[in-house]
């Protein structure tokens, strides 16, 4: 879901009806008032992923095949698999993005997201590409230039407590931005 900020107010994609009750009686002298009120919204920036499979409202970020003993011992890790999401067509007037991640963290660390997958001692780490832990409820704040934006991420395989078995890794991590 895309959020979007008019002023100092964050709109989720949400379109707001306005309802009013106007209260009439059989009085024919009788007079209602009206009021609508109404805003434009400017419409979100495009999202593109770049490094993983999927459309717009969904990426598959493949780790590839990953040998199980390559995260045996406690904190072994994949390699980093890059990939890059971008804000494309935002409306001239956006300057700032925040993005906010929100997954279940892993039992084992919390700063990691859990595996849903059959492979057990296996968790999915998320961060920047400068280094930037993005795990549960973080947020991630960057400008809009030219009406466009880039996140750089990275992501693994990690193995808190070694001794990963055999089996696929799978983690739905929701990324909600919001504009300004």
């Amino acid at each position: 879901m895309k959020t979007l900020n008019v002023g100092n107010f964050g709109y989720k994609k949400v379109f707001l009806l306005l309802v009013v009750l106007v209260s009439f009686t059989s009085n024919a002298d009788s007079t209602a008032t009206l009021q609508f009120t109404y805003s434009i919204e400017a419409a979100p920036c495009n999202v593109v992923i770049n490094g993983g499979e999927g459309d717009q409202n969904t990426a598959y970020i493949n780790l590839g095949d990953i040998p199980s003993q390559n995260l045996n011992k406690p904190g072994d890790a994949s390699e980093w698999k890059n990939f890059s999401i971008e804000l494309r067509n935002c409306p001239q007037t956006t300057e700032k993005y925040t993005a906010n991640f929100d997954g279940a963290p892993a039992n084992a660390d919390a700063t990691k997201y859990n595996n849903d997958g059959s492979a057990s001692h296996v968790e999915v780490e998320l961060q920047s590409q400068a280094g930037d832990i993005l795990d549960d409820n973080s947020t991630l704040t960057g400008n809009i230039v030219d009406s466009s934006a880039i996140l750089n991420l990275r992501t693994r395989a990690y193995s808190t407590e070694g001794g990963a078995t055999g089996g696929g890794i799978h983690s739905a991590i929701q990324l909600t931005f919001t504009y300004s």
